[in-house]
């Protein structure tokens, strides 16, 4: 279901029957939510000069947004009471990019905690934080990011326009400098982002369920 926002996702869990009929079977379902919600919602209003400004354009976008999750985790619990759902929380695709752009990074923190509080409200539902490594990539430590920093000329503001951010994502041609990220759409993990976030997966599994020690 890549590609989806969360109403999206919600209204094939409801109307696809082929999608139903498999997560009727499932013991374990994975669901990667937030990430389109926050991009639309950062193109069409929330690009802004201040954080007092983002801060009040995000909070009823945010309340939205969590509705639709819980309603999501509704709607699959309706189709399959038993299984285990791990959610994936969403990461910065254009930190090495726009690396002083904490504008976008307190977003996407925002969005983590919308996804971690409906988790944690819901029964058998776990979060899976991979925002550290997908959004830093292969610059994970303090010094690393600060050379990054002085390399990027565009990470110089803490506010970025919509334009800079949407030419980058549809720049099909430029190799992606994020070792985790496509180079296709500058957004979705690659093969070694999605090999890692199976790492990660396997590793929450491990504590919950029962029939990996059997």
């Amino acid at each position: 279901m890549g590609g989806l926002r969360s109403d999206q996702i919600d209204k094939r869990v409801r109307n696809n029957a082929k999608e139903r009929a498999s997560l009727k079977k499932a013991d374990v379902i994975t669901l990667t939510v937030g990430g389109n919600d926050l991009l639309q919602s950062l193109e069409k209003s929330i690009f802004v000069s201040s954080n007092k400004q983002l801060k009040s354009k995000l909070s009823p976008v945010k309340k939205t947004y969590q509705k639709k999750v819980e309603r999501l985790i509704k709607d699959v619990r309706a189709v399959n009471p038993n299984a285990t759902i791990y959610m994936f929380g969403i990461y910065n695709p254009v930190y090495v990019y726009f690396t002083n752009a904490t504008m976008i990074t307190n977003a996407v923190n925002q969005w983590n905690v919308v996804n971690k509080a409906v988790a944690k409200e819901s029964d058998n539902v776990h979060f899976i934080s991979i925002s550290k490594q997908l959004t830093y990539g292969q610059y994970q430590t303090a010094a690393e990011q600060t050379k990054l920093k002085q390399q990027v000329s565009k990470s110089n503001s803490k506010y970025v326009s919509a334009s800079s951010v949407e030419s980058l994502l549809q720049n099909q041609t430029s190799k992606e400098k994020n070792h985790y990220l496509s180079s296709e759409d500058h957004f979705h993990p690659n093969r070694k982002g999605y090999r890692y976030m199976a790492k990660t997966l396997a590793s929450v599994m491990g504590k919950y369920e029962s029939w990996q020690s059997k």
